[in-house]
């Protein structure tokens, strides 16, 4: 949820237009959304996600819910204000089509924010509870490929702490860093 706030208070910063609508591709129990949503209030929400179990949380906060991922929600094409997806990236088998895929959902205005593993060896580790990381990229690239989709790059940084291997099993932290756009 925390997560969420700090993106919405970047979105704010950064002085862009209040969004009516907001996707999360990828949103788990929709924790980022819910974070976001105490920023923007008034937008409509939809949290997309393979797990069906997802469907009932998101209803109770009152987010829509489509199951699924990015290929099943071409209704939304053109019409998200932001886009939001967390450590989705890193797992598609084909990137270049799933920024083209994530630039259409977008509304003229709209903004996409990418959260991903950054290049620390130890934060590119998958539990086995997760399909595997099979794409990864560094700023520098991350930043090359986003412009090179006709995306203008409005914020980019590495976030978190890198912890080494060893640092984590002393201190019992398993922890990832993100890339913010």
């Amino acid at each position: 949820v925390s997560r969420g706030r700090a993106l919405a208070k970047l979105h704010q910063k950064l002085a862009l237009p209040t969004p009516k609508t907001v996707c999360d591709l990828g949103c788990g129990y929709g924790h980022l959304l819910y974070g976001f949503s105490q920023f923007f209030p008034q937008a409509h929400y939809t949290g997309v996600e393979y797990d069906p179990n997802t469907e009932a949380i998101l209803k109770r906060l009152n987010f829509d819910f489509k199951l699924g991922g990015i290929d099943d929600i071409d209704e939304l094409r053109g019409k998200v204000d932001v886009l939001i997806t967390s450590h989705v990236f890193e797992h598609v088998v084909d990137p270049n089509q799933f920024v083209d895929q994530c630039k259409n959902l977008l509304s003229p205005q709209g903004v996409f924010i990418w959260e991903m593993p950054n290049s620390d060896p130890f934060n590119l580790a998958c539990e086995r509870r997760h399909s595997p990381h099979i794409c990864l990229w560094d700023i520098d690239t991350l930043r090359k490929v986003l412009e090179n989709h006709g995306l203008t790059v409005l914020f980019l940084d590495t976030a978190g702490k890198k912890y080494s291997f060893v640092d984590s099993l002393e201190k019992g932290i398993i922890k990832t860093a993100g890339l913010f756009i």
